[in-house]
């Protein structure tokens, strides 16, 4: 019985790992558009367009969240004027 519950633990770490990854928003969105997409299929209207343009969209918005931050360093400019200023 150990044995068994050994696997189905790790066959669950293993898909949670596989689906979801880095990003628990990503895969929210992209299993609701699936969803969505199968319910608008099933309702008559072809909506095989939606899963692309969110995995587009999303991937877009991956990018501005987990983009490096900047340091605020000033520019050159602002640099002479602001030791001109203190002189």
């Amino acid at each position: 019985m150990k044995i068994v519950l050994r696997v189905i633990v790790g066959i669950a770490k293993f898909l949670y790992g596989y689906v979801v990854g880095d990003d628990l928003l990503l895969a929210v969105v992209m299993v609701v558009g699936l969803a969505a997409s199968g319910m608008l299929i099933a309702g008559g209207i072809n909506a095989w367009w939606l899963v692309p343009v969110l995995a587009v969209v999303m991937t877009g918005v991956n990018l501005v969240r987990h983009r490096p931050r900047t340091r605020d360093v000033a520019s050159p400019v602002e640099a002479v004027g602001t030791s001109a200023e203190q002189a």
